[in-house]
């Protein structure tokens, strides 16, 4: 079992649980027919929707590529797998972190990575889970990289009593003694995460709330 990672503060300690990084989000991305577009135009067949959530992308990705599986942490997973079942998908599979990241195949063309980077609270855990997907990718494979734009959050006045840690903050569930991780990226920001992980920015899709980065690998 991976061991829990904690934070201390307050004289007390909390375990980073990802799960609630983005508990509530059930609709789909606006975005989504965009993506789905330039992926099937670059000629993708099989996906991975890495940090599926609650499965809020799951049938739009499903009815659009031949092959989808979907990622989670071992606490979603069930409502993933359930999902799965009402759709009768038999070409959409699921795993958990700890299934995925210990596999090399079967390689794919394409992982969608949404709402996932910012909620990591290391720069370590950021660059593992970049390159896990690297690797599961066939070769001129993409990187979707999906992350916050002016992202409410980041007020002034929510920051001014915000607990930080490292380059972001989090919000404690001192009930529960967990915590969830955020950062703030600009654009710049973001786009140096991309280059230090080998990878070039093929497209970007438009919004006002989000980041949309279409990559590919550059090695």
């Amino acid at each position: 079992m991976t061991k829990p990672f904690l934070i201390t503060t307050g004289g007390l300690d909390y375990a980073w649980s990802p799960s609630r990084s983005t508990p509530s989000a059930r609709v789909e991305i606006a975005q989504l027919p965009q993506i789905v577009a330039l992926l099937q135009h670059g000629g993708a067949r099989s996906v991975v929707d890495f940090g599926a959530g609650r499965g809020r992308n799951a049938h739009t990705l499903s009815h659009a590529f031949e092959r989808l599986l979907l990622v989670e942490t071992d606490e979603n997973v069930p409502r993933l797998k359930a999902l799965v079942a009402t759709m009768g998908a038999s070409h959409v599979t699921v795993q958990s972190w700890e299934q995925y990241r210990r596999k090399t195949s079967p390689k794919v063309d394409a992982v969608v990575i949404c709402f996932v980077i910012h909620t990591l609270p290391t720069r370590q855990m950021r660059s593992a889970i970049i390159r896990r997907n690297v690797a599961r990718l066939r070769r001129n494979g993409r990187i979707v990289f999906v992350t916050p734009r002016n992202d409410p959050k980041y007020t002034p006045e929510l920051l001014a009593d915000a607990v930080r840690f490292g380059d972001g903050i989090v919000r404690l569930y001192r009930g529960r003694m967990r915590f969830s991780f955020y950062r703030n990226y600009t654009r710049e920001q973001f786009v140096q995460v991309i280059d230090n992980a080998a990878l070039r920015v093929d497209a970007t899709v438009p919004s006002a709330r989000r980041m949309i980065f279409v990559t590919r690998c550059s090695r």
